[in-house]
């Protein structure tokens, strides 16, 4: 089950940034060039944030409780960076779709 948390969301990601680099409707703009600089981010990004999350991570992270203040500090940093990578992944998700937006329009086709 822990694979399957990382797994998914990477593997569906890098489909989506194969298609962004085989897509030859986009040509070879700069938006596509931006298109795929923003998904191969999304895709590091969303990879650190479920390798954080899986619990072979956690537990190396919560040995014991926190009774001393290294370990209490320890715990405050992997949370909020858990939090940022999560906003971070929402961020890049809306970068993508409005990369992908703009994308598609600088390659209007005069047929649609």
């Amino acid at each position: 089950m822990e694979l399957a948390r990382v797994v998914v969301p990477v593997a569906g990601i890098s489909f989506v940034l194969v298609a962004v680099i085989r897509s030859r409707e986009l040509g070879n703009s700069r938006a596509r060039s931006w298109l795929i600089l923003v998904t191969a981010v999304w895709l590091f990004v969303t990879f650190a944030n479920r390798l954080l999350l899986i619990a072979p991570i956690r537990s190396h992270f919560f040995r014991s409780s926190p009774h001393d203040y290294a370990s209490a500090h320890q715990a405050s940093l992997y949370f909020a960076t858990g939090a940022y990578l999560l906003i971070a992944e929402q961020i890049l998700i809306l970068a993508f779709g409005v990369t992908f937006f703009c994308a598609l329009r600088s390659n209007a086709r005069g047929d649609i």
